[in-house]
């Protein structure tokens, strides 16, 4: 359904299920200047005086967060269908605030297609917009709104398109009226999540939730008079969540996203929920109020139970117990849409022509963490790159000449999010050396702290200072832009102090991407440079480009598609890196408007960015 969509509920799990009574409401616009609000369905409600007495309501809402994979969505679906039973249809719901397009290694192939998929098959009913949703593409986004059968909400990013909700209304069978918004962080002291650009522009028009929510509400109640609650969906940090709390609109409950762990709390008579990460497990919202409650009245009470869907790796103690086995044809449809991710752990992703070791990472520098970090430098456009060598883990010397993902993925196995950092010169010099310290000492102890650099900073051995940064002598008051794992920049002292005097310098963990997903991405641009002989070299001459598209474009129709580039691939750069699998993403790599191939325009735009920022620079 999307952003303009009917607002009929989605047929939930479970017997004779029927659409909820909504109320009609405004057409969405581009800008927050008026409301924009779920389109509903039409139904006659007569006002009706405030003191009516109404009878007991029970709305009970299912709710996951921050759900980067697929796995448990076919155990809460079974979750859903089997505590919605005694309910009527319109009084279940089911959300997710935000961050579900990415980032996973899913997505950088499907770019979010087999996620939304999913979710309109669980079903969810309603989402918000998390910082992640950026990740993507912008025409992918579009995309994925327009697949979504629910109602995308959009409170406080004015000027995004398309327009989507800034409110939905459902009316609950006992006469209940609940207005949902949806609000992001961004903005002030969170415009660093977002890369210039994000949510093509829209990113830097973000109005901070706890400066919008006055507005949001005020729209809420103007459209819909008679409201019992208003239940804000919120992606942001719960100190963020606590303050909003705090606001004095008396919201029973704040149902969040952003943090990756369980909350449930209560703040200012205000309940705060969050159900962790992945869908391990399902927060079970149950909102009541009593009969003999006047129309128009907050309800009596809000509860909370989180249920457990599967066993979260980290988890410690004794397993939980888990009550709901996955749903068998959910299950088969997150098969099938993680078959390729499942294929390409066995692609080959680069022919190497050296030997690179991993072993003995944490004593001095390492062949194949410094090819990691030039490869993340080169796909993220920065100035340098650093790895910790803890954060290298496959501990072997690979002499075969080729570099398989799974190769990757035991060298870089953890998620944790590298971000970009703008860090003086003095400072990334003086952190790279106390990281060292070990190295020099006698005789010299490993360390998993350790930095790894890219190939243009030069490191003197006896001192661990940075002597050159993308090949130039290093400025110590100059602003550098450096990949880095955010979780180094808080336990590294040096880097530590200068992100407690600069926190304004330091993008939040959650703007960061896995290693994985960016070396991934740094492979299938390779491919593309190599066809036109640009892997070593600086800007590729337009003639070059031309001549590749004539000579992969066999049946002369303007478009690339994978059949005639795998065909290419195999023969200029080799049988083994032309997978089916590898040659889909390669070709997504220069399909710019994601329709599926690739013309001559998106190719020279495409191989003419990529040669300028990565020419030479291996």
């Amino acid at each position: 359904m999307g952003c303009g969509a009917s607002a009929e509920k989605k047929h939930l799990a479970g017997p004779e299920l029927k659409a909820p009574i909504v109320e009609p409401s405004a057409k969405a616009v581009p800008e927050l200047k008026a409301p924009v609000v779920s389109p509903s369905i039409k139904v006659d409600v007569k006002p009706k005086a405030a003191e009516e007495l109404l009878p007991e309501c029970r709305f009970r809402i299912f709710h996951i967060n921050d759900t980067y994979l697929l796995d448990n969505l076919p155990a809460l679906k079974s979750c859903v269908k089997e505590l919605s039973k005694g309910f009527p249809p319109s009084n279940i719901l089911t959300v997710l605030p935000g961050d579900f397009l990415a980032p996973s290694l899913l997505s950088s192939l499907d770019q979010g297609q087999g996620m939304l998929d999913v979710l309109n098959q669980v079903p969810i009913d309603v989402v918000c917009f998390g910082n992640h949703e950026a990740d993507i593409p912008h025409l992918s986004l579009v995309k994925r709104i327009g697949e979504f059968k629910g109602i995308w909400l959009n409170s406080n990013m004015p000027g995004f398109e398309p327009a989507c909700p800034d409110n939905h209304l459902v009316q609950l069978e006992g006469g209940r009226s609940v207005a949902l918004i949806g609000l992001l962080a961004g903005g002030g002291k969170d415009a660093a999540l977002y890369r210039d650009g994000a949510f093509n522009g829209a990113a830097e028009k973000i109005i901070p939730v706890l400066d919008a929510v006055d507005g949001a509400v005020a729209r809420a109640r103007e459209a819909h008079p008679q409201l019992d609650m208003i239940l804000p969906l919120t992606h942001q940090r719960i100190p963020d969540d606590i303050l909003l709390a705090q606001k004095g609109h008396g919201f029973p409950v704040i149902i969040g996203g952003h943090d990756h762990w369980e909350v449930n709390e209560v703040h200012n008579g205000t309940r705060i929920v969050k159900a962790g990460e992945d869908a391990y497990k399902c927060s079970v919202i149950d909102i009541v109020w009593a009969a003999g409650t006047p129309r128009c009245s907050p309800p009596t009470s809000v509860s909370v139970e989180l249920k457990d869907l599967a066993l979260h790796p980290k988890h410690k103690g004794p397993p939980p117990v888990i009550s709901f086995q996955p749903d068998e044809e959910l299950a088969s449809v997150v098969l099938k849409w993680m078959q390729p991710a499942i294929e390409l752990a066995g692609a080959v992703l680069s022919d190497v022509d050296t030997t690179l070791s991993s072993k003995e990472v944490r004593d001095s520098e390492s062949s194949l963490a410094t090819f990691l970090c030039t490869a993340m430098k080169e796909t993220c456009k920065t100035e340098g790159a650093l790895i910790n060598s803890g954060g290298v883990r496959g501990k072997k010397v690979y002499t075969e000449g080729f570099l398989t993902f799974a190769d990757l993925n035991r060298e870089v196995p953890f998620p944790s999010a590298n971000v970009v950092v703008r860090v003086p010169g003095k400072v990334l010099s003086d952190g790279v050396a106390a990281s060292r310290a070990t190295w020099r000492e006698d005789p010299p102890k490993p360390s998993a702290l350790a930095f790894h650099c890219d190939n243009k900073i030069l490191v003197d051995p006896a001192t661990g200072a940075v002597l050159k940064v993308n090949g130039e002598d290093l400025e110590d008051d100059r602003l550098y832009s450096v990949i880095i794992d955010a979780y180094m920049m808080q336990v590294n002292p040096v880097f530590k102090v200068y992100a407690d005097a600069f926190p304004e310098r330091i993008p939040p963990d959650d703007a960061g991407r896995p290693a994985l997903p960016i070396l991934v991405q740094y492979f299938c641009d390779q491919v593309w440079l190599k066809l036109v002989g640009a892997e070593h070299k600086g800007d590729v001459d337009l003639t070059v480009i031309n001549q590749l598209f004539d000579e992969v474009d066999v049946n002369k129709n303007g478009e690339l598609d994978a059949e005639e580039l795998q065909q290419v691939i195999a023969r200029k750069v080799g049988a083994r890196q032309a997978s089916t699998v590898l040659v889909r993403q390669v070709l997504n790599a220069a399909d710019l408007n994601k329709d599926g191939t690739v013309c001559r325009e998106e190719l020279q735009r495409f191989l003419r960015s990529e040669s300028k920022t990565r020419g030479g620079r291996h």
